[in-house]
């Protein structure tokens, strides 16, 4: 299993923001709490690039950054 790049972090940081924040947004209802959401998801999965890359390969970047989002958003 190949480990995440810093590289590879950031650029999947700067595909997804906007999606992660329209989502946060959307099922916080406010933007400060959206920001709270946001941050929690990406550390996350900062916290967890080893494993992390191995997930969103299986079942995709987009699916596990909202199906995280919906977790901290407080929605799953």
């Amino acid at each position: 299993m190949k480990n995440m790049t810093e590289s590879e972090y950031r650029q999947l940081v700067e595909e997804y923001s906007d999606m992660v924040t329209r989502l946060c947004v959307v099922h916080t209802g406010n933007f400060s709490d959206a920001e709270d959401c946001y941050q929690n998801v990406f550390f996350k999965l900062f916290k967890q690039m080893k494993k992390a890359v191995c997930q969103t390969r299986k079942r995709g970047s987009s699916e596990w950054l909202s199906t995280n989002a919906g977790v901290f958003c407080g929605i799953v």
